[in-house]
């Protein structure tokens, strides 16, 4: 049997107006996705550096939805390739991100993985 393990994290910084969000998904020893996404005033840059899909996929939401079941579409939703680093400017102030290995549509229950069953978390 496979241990997995999730860790999100979101650290605050020493800057003003920096965050730090982590997305870390482990399969026993080995790390199956690994994405670090820095948000400063309206810009992010979004790090890949593992994936076991070759991608960390990514939606950026306007707002924290206040339950799992908004309905608020992504701002954007993009993929970078495992390795890679983007940076984007122009943002919203409170810009939200979710982040998971797989390709497909996000929702905003995915800013709630302990509300929701099918938190589109990585896996």
């Amino acid at each position: 049997m496979f241990l997995r393990c999730l860790i999100i994290a979101l650290l605050a910084s020493c800057s003003s107006g920096e965050r730090v969000d982590i997305a870390l998904s482990r399969d026993g020893s080995h790390t199956t996705f690994d994405s670090r996404v820095v948000i400063t005033g309206p810009s992010a840059h979004f790090e890949c550096r593992t994936s076991a899909s070759g991608q960390c996929h990514y939606a950026l939401f306007a707002y924290d939805c206040a339950d799992a079941a908004c309905s608020t579409p992504p701002l954007r939703q993009f993929a970078v390739a495992a390795g890679d680093e983007q940076t984007l400017a122009n943002l919203p102030r409170d810009v939200r991100v979710c982040m998971r290995r797989e390709a497909g549509a996000m929702t905003a229950g995915c800013l709630h993985p302990r509300n929701t069953a099918a938190a589109q978390a990585p896996q």
